[in-house]
This record gives structure tokens, sequence and C-alpha cells, in this order.
């Protein structure tokens, strides 16, 4: 999932989650502050966690995708191929390979 609050959301006037009960990555709390990133003035993980998505990551700066149906998110830049192999398999396969981390 792009980093932004606004890919988070859906397009619905009652600003539903769309991660909600699904399990997501993204920057962790711990990885955002020590990149020391002020553009985004929240903690996206914290958000995520509060509004009700299976929060899912490994460790500071590893790369780590996490797979749930059709939405796959990487955990940061290190994840971009897991992330682009994921998308691959789901339009290749029809469903990404489930449990795969790059």
């Amino acid at each position: 999932m792009p980093r932004h609050r606004r890919i988070a959301w859906s397009q619905r006037q009652k600003r539903q989650l769309i991660a909600k009960g699904k399990k997501v990555n993204c920057f962790t709390n711990e990885e955002k502050e020590a990149k020391l990133d002020t553009t985004v003035p929240f903690l996206l993980e914290s958000e995520l966690r509060k509004l009700g998505a299976q929060f899912e990551c490994s460790g500071k700066f590893e790369k780590h995708v996490a797979i749930d149906g059709n939405l796959i998110t990487g955990q940061n830049p290190a994840s971009a191929k897991g992330v682009a192999q994921g998308l691959l398999d789901y339009l290749k396969n029809g469903q990404p390979v489930v449990g795969k981390t790059a």
C-alpha cells in the first residue's frame, strides 16, 4: 500500500477503510520515526491498527509483503520487488502466491 492515508480509504462517503480486517503492512512506526519524515504528520501503522487492519511486519527496514485476497502491500521500498511479483502472480493466475515474501 502506498504510504499515505488517501490510499487506505475507500471512495465511499462513509470513508470506510479498504483494509479493515485484512492483512496489510507499510512503513512501521519505528521505520517512519527513524527516517524523521515530517511530510506525513501521522504514523500510518498506528492508523491502520486503530481502524481495524491486521497489521503485520518484519524487522526494521527488512522486506515484507502482506497478501490478503487481492490486496497486496509492502512494508517499505525493499519490498517493492515482492509486491510486484505478487501482482504479477495475481494477474497471471487469478491469485497471488499466499504467504510468499520477497
